[in-house]
């Protein structure tokens, strides 16, 4: 596939766990689709939905949108910004009701149109500071 493809493949994956609400598209997801956060182990589809439910029970409005991807061969990296309102536990953290802009990147491998392998990372502790669980330094 063209890097083209495979960049459109990547923002079309984001845009579906988001309308998914943490859930992966099966016509998107490889069979074999691992994911790995902020330098993790690589963690199954079905543990990956498991961690997304968790963050949108959290914070059931996120939208994350894709500002600039780059291609080379079958992988992408992209760089996105995360916003959401804290609605829910986080973290042992209850609701704040407060609004949070996070960035981050992630790189996908896409295989036959699919993605097989997705690595994240995104800033925690922004994320902790913004709903009042880590102060944030003076």
């Amino acid at each position: 596939m063209s890097t083209e493809t495979n960049k459109a493949i990547a923002i079309n994956f984001y845009k579906e766990q988001d309308r998914l609400k943490g859930k992966l598209s099966a016509t998107l997801t490889a069979p074999n689709y691992t994911f790995s956060l902020n330098g993790g182990p690589p963690i199954t589809a079905a543990e990956h939905e498991g961690m997304g439910a968790m963050f949108w029970a959290a914070f059931p409005d996120i939208e994350q949108t894709v500002e600039e991807t780059i291609a080379e061969g079958d992988k992408v990296a992209v760089c996105f910004t995360m916003r959401a309102t804290h609605t829910g536990n986080f973290e042992g953290v209850p609701a704040s009701g407060k609004q949070i802009a996070v960035s981050g990147m992630g790189i996908l491998r896409i295989v036959d149109g699919k993605v097989a392998e997705f690595q994240e990372a995104f800033d925690i502790m922004g994320l902790m500071q913004q709903i009042g669980a880590i102060p944030t330094p003076a």
